[in-house]
């Protein structure tokens, strides 16, 4: 029985099939493709930067005209309108797919004559004493640092604060309009004038052996090393703490040591010292004694 098809019209039917697959599967592969891309801003103003970017997935050729003659074959940049007007943008990938963007380009307005933004704030107060600090100005973002804690103290345009420890100190305000922060200079005077710094300095001294030996009987660590840090180290927590007159540690070091060493050891606290900057204006380091069931920290 002869066959109904010879070897040869097999083959050219194969090939044919072949080939109408191969142009099934082009045709689905091109026509599925989608252009992912985006400009901004759409509303802007002159000498404002456009930013145009290509994200389409397979894309080796990319073409952005601007619609003022000017065009772009980087897949993304920036680029600024001449004039203004009303502008379509057209991006065309690989030659084959196509997006447009309208783009509104308008004369920059005439805004009001920005007035450089000042402190007001007295020059000289008293050791916790309440003093109201201004800002002079006009601004969205108000940042203080009024340089006792070494952090960010406060974001309200006239906030109030006072300061727990002599001494001078540098008032920094940063706006979201500053490239730096302005810098007004402050001096704490001790809460009695008359009284001999020592006297003072005796009194911190007391506070702050309480405050450790809380850490030590009450395990309350956060709540009494921040209180030190921020009240009388001025937020350094590297201030040298020397033990007995023999072994040193940084604040930080030291008092997680005695929160985690100084109840398995029964340890006492029995006396603080402060040994203070030349200028009397805060501390330089702290002198500990004290004493333990086993060896000491």
């Amino acid at each position: 029985m002869k066959s109904f098809f010879s070897r040869g019209m097999l083959c050219v039917l194969f090939l044919l099939s072949f080939v109408l697959i191969f142009l099934l599967v082009l045709k689905f592969t091109i026509g599925g493709r989608v252009v992912r891309a985006s400009v901004s801003p759409k509303e802007m103003a002159l000498n404002d930067s456009l930013f145009y970017k290509d994200s389409t997935m397979g894309a080796e050729k990319v073409h952005w005209e601007f619609g003022d003659g000017e065009d772009s074959y980087q897949r993304s940049g920036f680029y600024q309108f001449a004039k203004e007007g009303k502008y379509q943008v057209r991006l065309t990938v690989d030659d084959a797919l196509e997006a447009f963007f309208v783009v509104n380009v308008s004369k920059r307005k005439r805004g009001l004559i920005r007035r450089p933004i000042r402190i007001v704030a007295p020059k000289q107060v008293v050791q916790n004493e309440r003093v109201v600090f201004m800002a002079d100005g006009n601004a969205n973002d108000w940042r203080w640092e009024f340089g006792l804690s070494g952090m960010l103290d406060s974001q309200d345009k006239n906030p109030i604060y006072s300061y727990s420890l002599p001494g001078c100190y540098e008032v920094r305000l940063l706006t979201e309009n500053m490239e730096y922060p302005i810098v007004h200079s402050i001096e704490v005077l001790p809460e009695f004038a008359d009284a001999d710094s020592s006297d003072v300095f005796s009194l911190i001294a007391s506070d702050i052996q309480e405050h450790l030996q809380r850490i030590i009987d009450k395990r309350t660590f956060n709540e009494d090393y921040n209180y030190v840090l921020k009240k009388y180290l001025g937020g350094n927590s590297e201030v040298i703490v020397l033990v007995n007159n023999e072994k040193e540690n940084d604040f930080y070091s030291y008092c997680y040591g005695l929160n985690i060493m100084g109840r398995q050891r029964s340890t006492i606290i029995n006396e603080v010292v402060i040994e203070s900057l030349p200028d009397e204006s805060g501390i330089k380091k702290l002198l500990v004694s004290q004493s333990s069931s086993k060896d000491n920290l």
